[in-house]
């Protein structure tokens, strides 16, 4: 008797535990959604936009209008804070909060010649026709990449962009391909100190060639 009391009052407690992380994990999932959707449509001086958001709590998938594009999309997946159960789970995936940024260019020569990927090296992605890239590892800040490109490097690589922790500290993949002509970014741990500030430096990648 005295163990099912005490089995009682523990589901009890339990219960309340995971509704309460529940209650602060939607309120802190989309209330950093709405900055970062803020940011965004600030930062890149949106005319339009159109969101889907994904399980109400979990992100967004955007769809902005920005002169100079013919469009801009960006996912936003964030850890499931609301599900304290599906935390090892997600913990164990290595689950962060996630945003990737693809901007559509208008004219396909403007920037750079051929496709290129700058990733963090601990991140595992797929790349079409992987073999047909040099590769090479460089480092931003004590923090290792691998570089794939054919004959160019990407001149940003070479101007004091590398040098802001803030922006590269949180990047996980940059690329260009040239087949669709966008240019990619993806972040991990994303931030709003973070983004701000590459939105402000971001005309650093966008007005310039490989060399």
């Amino acid at each position: 008797m005295y163990l099912n009391s005490r089995l009682f009052w523990l589901l009890i407690f339990l219960s309340i535990v995971l509704i309460l992380v529940y209650q602060w994990g939607v309120k802190k999932n989309i209330s950093f959604s709405k900055k970062i959707s803020k940011i965004l449509e600030k930062g890149l001086n949106t005319k339009d936009s159109q969101y889907t958001w994904l399980g109400g709590v979990l992100g967004f998938s955007a769809r902005y209008v920005v002169d100079g594009f013919k469009k801009v999309e960006a996912i936003l997946r964030l850890f499931p804070r609301h599900s304290l159960l599906y935390w090892p789970i997600a913990m164990a995936l290595g689950h962060k909060d996630n945003l990737k940024i693809l901007f559509y260019l208008e004219d396909k020569n403007k920037i750079y010649p051929e496709e290129f990927h700058l990733i963090e090296k601990s991140y595992k992605t797929y790349i079409k026709q992987h073999e047909q890239f040099k590769s090479k590892e460089i480092k931003i800040e004590n923090k290792p990449f691998i570089l794939l490109y054919k004959n160019y490097t990407p001149s940003f690589l070479k101007n004091n962009l590398t040098q802001n922790k803030s922006i590269f500290k949180c990047i996980r993949h940059i690329a260009y391909t040239k087949e669709k002509s966008v240019l990619y970014f993806e972040f991990v741990s994303i931030t709003e100190t973070v983004l701000k500030n590459f939105l402000s430096k971001f005309d650093l990648f966008y007005n310039i060639n490989c060399r």
